[in-house]
């Protein structure tokens, strides 16, 4: 096939569609002729239409979340106790009628700490200033109780007395070497009211350059919370409810100040022993280089440990050879290395036992035996 007849050819094909595609079209507008209606009068309409609001509420849908059991707000070691651990003191109600027993704020003299499960308890000395011993009354879970005996301790400032009761809290005892700058603790200054703190600082109860007895204990606990005037002789506790010491304040404001516990275990151990509070006897007073403060160098001085300033007569530290300008500077194991004083050391030790001190002489240390002796330092509360 030639060029020439291809093309004739294809022109024939596109009339014979053109024809084809307008018959077709034709047949199809026959058949959709459209059906024409006639609109229905127009009128006014004098109704007002309220207007279509579109609804602003937001949509809520529900997401299902993993079932988990909330954070206890407390300790396991305080929710599952069954007895309170804190008792209150108030001055003993004189009139029989039933408003005049009333146990209120006016009479409150201050807590106390069970310690063992057969009554004994523990609160501040200061307490008792100006207090007859058995004006006294003790008020524990519902309960009152009269103390039969009491033993007070102003080497510490704490007083012990006993009750008739059984089965109360005895807590373990927490030792404040081991008690930190940033420890948490829990606060309980009233029975079983609890709140969190944070230990401040471990410092002296007395000034920085105060000379102080080889048998006093200066050290506290300081916490970050400011004291109330119900806090004295509250608890103060670890996380796992073993005892860090009583809260020792006597007026509002001031940043909480706490005994230790471990004064109060070697006091209580005593009593328990021998009905009264024995100490091991050094016979020195020093200073306490931790917390001194001079004007320039310490010359040959260590920054740690315990500047004998005086010694008693027929002590055991004379016996020792002890003499003034001597540094204590460890008891045995027990570096005095700021954490606790000397007299808080020395508690840790039994009457008329023999210990190593390692002291500072001159410019070097030596070790010097000493058979610490006993005092009483108790007497009994009237």
């Amino acid at each position: 096939m030639t060029t020439k007849h291809y093309l004739l050819l294809v022109g024939v094909a596109g009339v014979v569609g053109g024809l084809f595609g307008g018959v077709a079209g034709g047949f199809t507008a026959q058949q959709m002729t459209p059906i024409s209606v006639t609109p229905a009068p127009t009128t006014t309409s004098t109704i007002p239409v309220a207007p279509i609001v579109t609804s602003t509420v937001p949509v809520i849908s529900l997401v299902p979340v993993e079932r988990r059991a909330a954070n206890p707000l407390l300790p396991p070691a305080f929710t599952k106790r069954r007895s309170a651990g804190v008792g209150v003191l108030y001055r003993k109600p004189k009139g029989a009628a039933l408003t005049d027993r009333l146990l209120g704020s006016d009479r409150f003299l201050a807590n106390a700490v069970s310690l063992t499960s057969d009554g004994w308890f523990v609160t501040p000395a200061t307490t008792f200033d100006g207090v007859h011993f058995a004006d006294v009354v003790l008020w524990h879970d519902g309960a009152t109780f009269t103390a039969d005996r009491g033993v007070l301790d102003r080497s510490s400032n704490l007083a012990f007395f006993h009750v008739t009761a059984t089965s109360l809290p005895a807590p373990a005892f927490t030792q404040s070497r081991d008690v930190s700058v940033g420890a948490e603790v829990w606060s309980e200054p009233q029975p079983n009211g609890f709140s969190p703190g944070v230990v401040l600082d471990i410092g002296g109860r007395t000034a920085p350059n105060d000379v102080v007895s080889s048998e006093v204990v200066t050290r506290r606990i300081v916490l970050d919370a400011l004291a109330t005037a119900s806090d004295r002789g509250g608890a103060v506790w670890d996380p796992n409810g073993s005892l860090v010491g009583i809260v020792e304040n006597q007026k509002a404001g001031d940043r909480i100040h706490v005994i230790p516990a471990s004064e109060i275990a070697s006091a209580l151990s005593s009593i328990l022993s021998y009905g009264e509070i024995r100490r091991a006897q050094l016979g020195v007073s020093a200073l306490d280089l931790g917390v001194a403060r001079f004007d320039g160098t310490r010359d040959a001085l260590p920054v740690q440990g315990a500047l004998i300033q005086d010694v008693k007569k027929d002590s055991p530290a004379i016996k020792a050879k002890l003499k003034i300008g001597d540094v204590i500077v460890q008891v045995e194991r027990d570096i005095l290395d700021g954490t606790v004083d000397l007299g808080e050391v020395l508690t840790d030790y039994h009457v008329n036992t023999g210990v190593t001190l390692v002291v500072h002489r001159g410019t070097a240390d030596v070790n010097v035996p000493v058979t610490l002796g006993s005092m009483v330092t108790s007497e009994i509360i009237k």
